[in-house]
């Protein structure tokens, strides 16, 4: 029969270890994203021009990362993915409920990166953001992002991955001149359903906002920041919320361009 010290020490291990437990298990599970930051930087582009990019990172085990082109009024993210080889990347069926959302989508039978598909596959138009063309009948895919998190707007918490998020694979004739030669692609923040920024805030239950600070100066030198999911947001030296700085610009909708108002 157990003495009533042992009994004494044996309840005191039980509940550290219990408190060891609840601390560790509250360590390892990240706090829920405030928002998300996506860099942002400047580049020269063809003809004095200028245009501002990001990095997307894609997959799981390995994790690819893609530099795209910021499009205020792309209706998705699109890129090139002859040479994709995520293990988390799926196609989307012409017949699924996701391609129905989309306006006017076609059928395909191409399938990145293995080649030809078995069943009819979601294909959409891809826009060219820097001239009038189209690219037609470009896969509707889906693939684990990861982004920058943001507990507060003030701290950068962990890198979280996203559920499956929708974007549109393209071939490479989609990046031809002026496009930049660094990118592979372009991401949509426009109001559409597919967008990147009204996918990660449906998914994490954020406010529909986003948030642009472009850089004034090339890559090398200064970076700049997409935040999705609303402010505050703190950015140094400017003590205290830098949305007070910011001037708002609702969407207005008028087809087929996306206009910004201001006022």
């Amino acid at each position: 029969m157990a003495t009533p010290q042992l009994l004494t020490l044996l309840l005191f291990i039980a509940s550290t270890t219990a408190s060891l437990l609840r601390h560790s298990t509250a360590e390892n599970t990240p706090e829920k994203p405030h928002a998300f930051i996506v860099p942002v930087a400047r580049e020269k582009r063809p003809y004095n021009g200028v245009f501002y990019s990001a990095e997307i990172v894609m997959g799981t085990k390995p994790t690819v990362s893609v530099n795209v082109v910021v499009d205020l009024g792309g209706r998705f993210t699109w890129f090139v993915c002859s040479n994709a080889h995520y293990n988390s990347y799926r196609t989307v069926s012409y017949i699924s409920p996701k391609c129905k959302l989309f306006e006017d989508p076609g059928m395909t039978s191409n399938c990145y990166p293995n080649g030809t598909c078995s069943e009819p596959l979601c294909g959409v138009d891809v826009n060219h953001p820097y001239s009038a063309r189209n690219y037609h009948v470009s896969v509707v895919s889906q693939d684990v992002m990861s982004f920058i998190s943001t507990p507060d707007g003030l701290r950068l918490g962990p890198r979280l991955d996203s559920p499956q998020l929708v974007f549109a694979c393209a071939d490479d004739e989609a990046i031809e001149e002026p496009f930049p030669a660094s990118s592979l692609g372009a991401i949509g923040l426009s109001r559409n359903v597919f967008s990147l920024p009204n996918q990660l805030t449906s998914s994490f239950k954020l406010p529909r906002k986003f948030a642009l600070c472009l850089p004034s100066k090339p890559k090398t030198s200064a970076r700049g920041d997409l935040f999705i999911g609303g402010g505050p947001y703190f950015y140094p030296p400017y003590q205290g919320d830098a949305s007070r700085l910011f001037v708002t610009a609702p969407f207005v909708h008028q087809s087929p361009h996306l206009y910004i108002a201001l006022g």
